[in-house]
């Protein structure tokens, strides 16, 4: 059996912290124009990896120049397709895809790839 403790302490070892930005309700205008309800959570712990940041090495795979990988505790809320995250240094991504990993039908970490907005 994983300890999830020992996840959750190396998670808030080695995170940054970063802003999540939820967004709900949209609808849309006659024209086009979206209106959403957006909530914010700051102080999230997440974990970054760069695959294909501008570097000299070729791209490979779906990930394109731009994108990062983030992993989350389990037990973190908002980690949906669509929710904006802002790191320390300002860049902001938005998730277009999220991964649930563990075993044993339990959740141990949430990975989200996120492209740069």
């Amino acid at each position: 059996m994983i300890n999830l403790d020992i996840i959750n302490r190396e998670i808030e070892k080695l995170a940054e912290l970063v802003t999540i930005t939820v967004s709900s309700n949209k609808t849309y205008s006659e024209w086009g124009d979206e209106t959403a309800t957006e909530t914010e959570t700051e102080n999230v712990k997440a974990v970054y990896n760069v695959y294909s940041r501008n570097s000299s090495f070729e791209s490979e795979g779906d990930f394109q120049n731009g994108d990062l990988t983030f992993f989350f505790k389990s037990d973190q809320s908002g980690i949906v397709n669509g929710t904006k995250i802002t790191r320390a240094n300002g860049e902001v991504f938005e998730i277009s895809d999220v991964r649930s990993h563990g075993a044993y039908g339990n959740t141990y970490v949430k990975e989200a790839l996120a492209k740069k907005v």
